[in-house]
C-alpha cells in the first residue's frame, strides 16, 4: 500500500514546532507584552487621571455656578431694593413738589385776592372822589340858589353818607 508523505505525521517536527511556538511566545510575552502592558496601564491611567480632572471641574464648575446665583440673587434683592427706594424717594418728592404747588397756588391766589382788593378799594376810592365832586357840583348849584349854610352842611353830609352804605 502506497503512503502519503504529505499527510505523516511526524511527532519530533511537532515538538520542535512546539518548542519554537514556546519559545517564540515566550520572546514575544516578554518583548512585547509587558511593554504593550505598560503602555495600556499608563493609558489607563491618564485615562483615570483626564476623568478625575473633569470630575473636579465639574466640582468647581458646579460650585461657580452656586456662587454665581448667590451673587445673581444678591443682584436681584440689591435692584429690588434700589427700586423700592428710587419708588419712595419719587414719592416723596412728587408729594413736595405737590405741597409746594400748592402753596404757590396759594401764594398766587392770595396775591390775587390783595390786589383785587386793592382795586376795589382804589376803585371804591375813585368812586367816593367822584361822589365827593358830584357833591361839590350839586353844592355849588345849591348855593347858586342861596341855599342856607345849615342847610348845604346837611346835604353834604347826608350825601357822604348815603356814598360810604354803597
Amino acid at each position: 500500500m502506497p503512503t502519503l508523505d504529505v499527510i505523516s505525521v511526524n511527532l519530533w517536527q511537532i515538538l520542535i514546532s512546539l518548542a519554537n511556538l514556546t519559545v517564540l511566545f515566550l520572546v514575544l510575552k516578554h518583548f512585547l507584552y509587558a511593554p504593550v502592558k505598560k503602555v495600556l496601564a499608563e493609558r489607563q491611567r491618564a485615562v483615570d487621571e483626564g476623568y478625575a480632572e473633569a470630575e473636579r471641574a465639574r466640582e468647581q464648575a458646579e460650585r461657580y455656578k452656586a456662587d454665581w446665583e448667590q451673587t445673581v440673587q444678591g443682584a436681584e434683592a440689591k435692584a429690588e431694593d434700589i427700586l423700592r427706594h428710587a419708588e419712595q424717594a419719587a414719592a416723596r418728592n412728587g408729594d413736595a413738589i405737590r405741597a409746594r404747588a400748592e402753596a404757590d397756588a396759594e401764594g398766587i391766589v392770595r396775591s390775587a385776592e390783595g390786589e383785587a382788593e386793592l382795586i376795589r378799594r382804589r376803585a371804591e376810592g375813585e368812586i367816593r372822589d367822584g361822589a365827593v365832586e358830584l357833591g361839590a357840583m350839586l353844592a355849588e348849584r345849591l348855593l347858586s340858589r342861596s341855599v342856607s349854610e345849615a342847610d348845604r352842611q346837611a346835604l353834604i353830609e347826608d350825601f357822604l353818607s348815603e356814598v360810604d352804605h354803597d
